[in-house]
């Protein structure tokens, strides 16, 4: 009666390990509760890469795939919007009116599974001024068609374009390629082997060499909870030159580099010796020394990532991802000195069904007293589609001699010229600035150019100093 007494004892107290075993597993694989800071900022960093949880759903990769494999309609527009925070520039704040007014309206059918697409273009201004033209692509042939032109299209043919460019009075082509191509690139597609490599020489060393004190966890109002990595910018530094130096004498991980560059650029006269050496340059030129410290941020909610954000010197990234009901939005933000920003914006509305909604922003902040963003709106409708093919009506300048190709588009330039002039005087746009949408579209790169100048300008002066 002992013995069996003994050995019930001696279950109950098994069962109880295992169950004890179970709970304990069940608290540290299906819970955060027993994770160390350090783990959880790994798990829910790693987290991105997650087919629904992570960075892109399959939602999405579905939806895009679809628009590849099944013919649409869609129907959206290209706007930009710009203000000065000198409101008291009346003149430049008119220009700036009528550039926000001006938008470009596209409507048409897609089939990619058979190449083929047809768009009915609008430049839209002020005022009901308008210029509408068509644009169509079939196989390797890619026109437009204007009824201030022509009411034939005028295309190229994605085909023999050394000899095209050669017609256009390009003397150098030795850098056109006959045919433009493109195609996935393979090489940058990982292999099991190469995952593992990465992953164990790369991954996992940094990981175990941050000390468990670098990281945090704050339990914030709204419920969430913020896993923070706090690293001084010589703990930084000295991660990355590890990392650079264990990469320069990773023979296969230079070969992997080495097969992407020359896929890209065409040119495979890169070696393994000297890509290794082009990594110690660049070790060597890094500054070494720096007072500021690099904060990166995982907020989560519900065990779910929403929100990274990384915090260096004076600038803050934040990148914040929203997946609920079908509806999909990331937003990427960069913060910097007085109020400058740069923003871009991503959104899909009713993944999964036939009308998804596309939505893309792009944003600048406090550029020398300038805001202005661009937005794309477009709406994708899945359903069949009826593109007619050119049969005779395109007239493929290919075909055609250098001489008739430069008459016709000095003919052409004229047309559209005289139109332009004569639109830009019906809505009171100044011919300095060409285009409302021209202008919209070009005074960021306008700007960009000028402070290069400026910049080089002053380097060219230090160094006469110096």
């Amino acid at each position: 009666m002992k013995k069996k007494g003994l050995l019930i004892a001696i279950i109950i107290i098994l069962v109880l390990l295992v169950l004890a075993g179970g709970t304990f597993a069940y608290l540290y694989f299906g819970t955060d509760l027993l994770k160390t800071d350090k783990q959880l900022f790994a798990k829910y960093l790693m987290q991105l890469g997650d087919e629904e949880k992570g960075l892109f759903p399959k939602a999405l990769d579905d939806f895009l795939v679809k628009k590849e494999t099944t013919t649409y309609q869609n129907n959206g527009e290209l706007s930009s919007n710009y203000s000065l925070t000198d409101t008291n520039d009346t003149s430049m704040n008119e220009v700036i009116n009528i550039m926000n007014n001006s938008k470009i309206q596209f409507q048409g059918s897609v089939d990619n599974a058979n190449s083929k697409r047809e768009e009915n273009i609008t430049l839209s201004y002020p005022d009901s001024v308008s210029l509408p033209f068509k644009y169509k692509d079939e196989g390797d042939i890619y026109a437009i068609q204007a009824d201030i032109l022509s009411p034939s299209y005028i295309g190229i043919e994605n085909n023999n374009l050394k000899e095209l460019a050669q017609k256009f009075g390009t003397t150098d082509v030795s850098q056109i390629p006959d045919k433009i191509e493109l195609n996935s690139i393979d090489s940058l597609n990982f292999t099991d082997e190469e995952l593992k490599h990465i992953r164990e020489n790369y991954i996992m060393p940094i990981y175990n060499n941050l000390a468990d004190e670098k990281f945090t966890t704050t339990e914030n109002a709204d419920g969430t909870k913020t896993h923070i990595l706090t690293l001084t910018y010589t703990e930084a530094l000295n991660i990355y030159i590890q990392t650079l130096e264990t990469l320069k004498n990773d023979t296969m991980m230079l070969n992997k580099i080495i097969s992407i560059i020359a896929e890209i650029s065409g040119e495979n006269n890169l070696t393994v010796e000297e890509l290794s050496q082009a990594i110690q340059d660049f070790i060597d030129d890094l500054p070494k020394t720096n007072e500021k410290s690099i904060i990166i941020n995982i907020n989560q909610k519900d065990g779910i990532t929403n929100n990274i954000s990384v915090v260096v010197a004076n600038f803050t990234f934040i990148f914040t991802k929203s997946f609920h009901n079908e509806n999909l939005s990331y937003n990427f933000n960069i913060l910097g000195d007085e109020n400058q920003s740069v923003g871009i914006q991503m959104s899909y509305t009713n993944l999964n069904t036939d009308n998804v909604q596309e939505y893309v922003s792009f944003s600048v902040n406090n550029l020398d007293g300038v805001n202005f963003s661009y937005t794309y709106n477009n709406s994708v409708t899945f359903g069949a589609v009826d593109i007619q093919p050119f049969n005779n009506n395109v007239a493929i300048l290919n075909n055609y001699t250098a001489e008739e190709i430069q008459a016709l588009l000095l003919q052409c330039g004229t047309i559209i010229s005289q139109t332009n002039t004569r639109q830009m005087a019906q809505i009171g746009f100044p011919e300095t600035f060409i285009n409302p949408i021209v202008a919209s579209y070009a005074m960021p790169f306008s700007y960009v150019f000028i402070v290069n100048s400026v910049s080089d300008a002053i380097d060219e002066s230090i160094d006469d100093m110096t």
